[in-house]
């Protein structure tokens, strides 16, 4: 397992879909959700070693409404099938409780991120109200996850919230939305 690293240098823009629960076959889901978006021509083969998939002809139709494609090298999808960590890198901020608001501090969150990394997904208690949730349920504008199979797009504008909430559906389970911005 690990954190996976793309880009080439350039200010990257990343949308991940990651399913959170450990109780499914990740990689027959990790086929079944690449077998959807080649069906539905969102993305098409590529070779090439970090990004398997590439923009397919409807992938412009898929954007959130206003947005505009625009062709990079490096524009791309990856599916990923073996466990692995994804967060939002220097955008990252503590969560909020679910119940009262406030935020557990940073060591806390670390504590349980490193230990989700090296294990079962771990339990965090707010501070303030004793609301306990596991990790990856704390509410966050940009959370972390662990996770698999999960479903990465590389350099491509805002999804369409229905393509982003159908790849949830096919992933199935609990999942997590990450959004990066490096």
């Amino acid at each position: 397992m690990g954190v996976r690293h793309y880009g080439h240098g350039m200010m990257v823009h990343r949308q991940i879909v990651v399913r959170i629960d450990t109780d499914v076959d990740a990689a027959a889901r990790a086929r079944q959700v690449t077998e959807g978006l080649l069906e539905l021509r969102v993305i098409v083969d590529r070779p090439g070693p970090e990004l398997p998939y590439g923009p397919g002809p409807a992938a412009a139709d898929h954007l959130e409404p206003g947005e505009q494609w625009v062709d990079h090298e490096d524009n791309g999808v990856d599916i990923v099938a073996e466990r692995s960590a994804y967060h939002a890198f220097t955008n990252w901020a503590r969560p909020n409780c679910d119940r009262c608001g406030s935020q557990p501090d940073r060591e806390t969150m670390q504590s349980a991120f490193e230990a989700w990394l090296g294990g079962p997904e771990p339990t965090v208690a707010c501070r303030e109200c004793d609301w306990t949730a596991r990790a990856g349920d704390w509410p966050a504008p940009w959370p972390f996850a662990v996770g698999a199979p999960a479903v990465l797009f590389q350099n491509w504008p805002a999804l369409d919230p229905q393509l982003l909430n159908d790849v949830r559906a096919a992933i199935g389970g609990r999942t997590r939305i990450i959004r990066v911005v490096i």
